[in-house]
């Protein structure tokens, strides 16, 4: 059988408009084959119309309609780099703000993490894609939510900030030192942010450890919490 005939055989298995990461699809099914001759396969494939570019790399097998072809779609983007099951991902940025009522402004471009990108970061279409070295499980997912709150809450457009207290509220409910040491371990966020999360639990008698990713002889512009909590009546 040949190359070209093996990769088409191969790809035909997928459904139409799924994502087809070229480097990974290579290294997961078919290492045997050839770099170039790999490539030079998707290229005639391409050619052919039995698949569509989506991005540098990432290609899918189109569906073809009456009014032309349908290649992947944010849905199956998505669907790729976070998962059906929400392990392999976590959307941030505005989707993230808008989950949680904090903004109603919503944004063209969407941004996630995700712990299978093999490159530190990569662009598709409107998504934005960062590299993160995390498992993934419920209680993960939220204290990165809550981190990334954290961080930009004072560049969100129109931010409620009775929902923003609700917010913390949750922050001071369901927090796990553990889970937060974890995360703080393995993705860098700034020391203000940290700072602030520090003291909302402590101002709500939290146990935590956050400070070992403080330095105390410096001094870390936060909001002061009396003013936030006040200004939600």
């Amino acid at each position: 059988m040949s190359y070209q005939i093996e990769v088409e055989n191969k790809i035909e298995t997928f459904a139409v408009k799924d994502l087809i990461v070229a480097n990974v699809f290579l290294k997961e099914h078919l290492s045997h084959i050839p770099v170039n001759s790999y490539y030079k396969s998707l290229e005639r494939m391409v050619n052919k119309g039995k698949l569509k570019k989506v991005s540098k790399g990432v290609y899918c097998r189109p569906k073809i309609t009456r009014f032309g072809e349908i290649s992947s779609g944010e849905e199956n983007i998505l669907d790729y780099y976070i998962g059906k099951e929400k392990l392999k991902g976590i959307v941030i940025g505005y989707r993230l703000y808008n989950k949680y009522g904090i903004t109603t402004q919503v944004s063209k471009t969407i941004e996630i993490y995700s712990n299978i990108l093999e490159e530190e970061k990569k662009n598709i279409n409107n998504i934005k894609i960062k590299k993160i070295n995390l498992s993934i499980n419920l209680e993960i997912k939220k204290a990165i939510e809550q981190l990334e709150i954290l961080q930009h809450y004072s560049e969100i457009e129109d931010a409620n900030e009775n929902k923003f207290r609700a917010f913390i509220n949750i922050i001071v409910e369901s927090y796990c030192d553990e889970v937060f040491i974890n995360v703080l371990s393995n993705i860098r966020y700034k020391k203000r942010t940290i700072a602030f999360l520090e003291s909302i639990l402590n101002d709500n008698n939290i146990r935590n450890t956050i400070s070992k990713f403080l330095n105390r002889t410096s001094k870390y512009k936060i909001p002061v919490m009396r003013g936030i909590y006040e200004s939600a009546y």
